[in-house]
């Protein structure tokens, strides 16, 4: 299986609030997912997907009104809800990143280091893929695949190989096979994750309301997110969002604490 995810809200201290969001199917569900979008592409007359281009309707969606706008991303999603199996979404404000996660840098050894916003947003996608995977008749590895030029993608990167190594050496667990970087340009597929992230951000931002989308706040911090968090992936809606909040940083700040002291 493959999980593709984009972000939003990483264009600075403008930004309350950081939006990673991803979707994850079979080869056989995204090659139906690529095929189905490059015909409703072409039916618009639009070259590629961009959310916020979309959202302002210009670049290749210049020649769009508001109707059309409107089918479009019905049928949009659409497509996300037939082909994909499982959709995540993880966002962190600002506020409380800087308050409570980096805040605690005194309670840890100097040789600790810190994910960045986007890193702590990556790190819990990863786990809610651990956690779905977990969930399934037959359990294969998931290659990552992360739209690039944010800043803090090579922060991913290394996150990505800290977590596999240590879910490798501690549980045996192989759910991760590997990652790459992509552009929206050349990878359909990121653009059901694009739409997401930045719907999402929009959400937190002005209180639109995302339709099929279950928010989820009763995450406990351990190494994985727990299965009662979700649903099975037949069920829709099959988007889930994890908000993390103050007292869910808070543990994950202890969690640290205890694994960097223990003997």
């Amino acid at each position: 299986m493959t999980a593709y995810l984009d972000e939003s809200g990483t264009h600075g201290a403008s930004a309350a609030t950081q939006v990673l969001a991803g979707f994850i199917a079979t080869e056989q569900g995204w090659q139906a997912y690529e095929r189905d979008l490059a015909a409703l592409l072409a039916q618009h007359h639009v070259e590629y997907f961009h959310a916020i281009k979309f959202r302002k309707r210009q670049g290749p969606f210049k020649h769009f009104n508001v109707a059309t706008q409107a089918i479009f991303i019905h049928d949009f999603f659409e497509l996300v809800h037939r082909h994909l199996a499982y959709g995540f979404a993880v966002s962190l404000t600002q506020k409380d990143f800087l308050g409570i996660y980096r805040a605690a840098k005194d309670a840890l050894p100097k040789r600790f280091r810190h994910d960045s916003q986007y890193g702590v947003c990556f790190r819990f996608c990863m786990s809610a893929i651990q956690t779905f995977m977990k969930g399934q008749p037959n359990e294969c590895p998931v290659t990552v695949v992360l739209e690039g030029g944010h800043k803090n993608s090579g922060d991913a990167l290394r996150v990505f190989g800290d977590a596999k190594a240590e879910m490798e050496r501690n549980e045996k667990d192989t759910t991760f096979a590997s990652m790459f970087i992509e552009t929206k340009k050349n990878s359909l597929p990121l653009a059901a994750a694009d739409a997401l992230a930045h719907s999402l951000f929009r959400s937190k931002s002005t209180g639109i309301l995302i339709p099929g989308v279950k928010r989820s706040s009763g995450v406990v911090m351990d190494d994985v997110v727990p299965r009662s968090a979700f649903r099975e992936a037949s069920e829709p809606p099959r988007i889930q969002h994890f908000s993390l909040n103050a007292e869910q940083l808070a543990a994950v700040v202890q969690m640290y604490i205890e694994h960097e002291t223990r003997p």
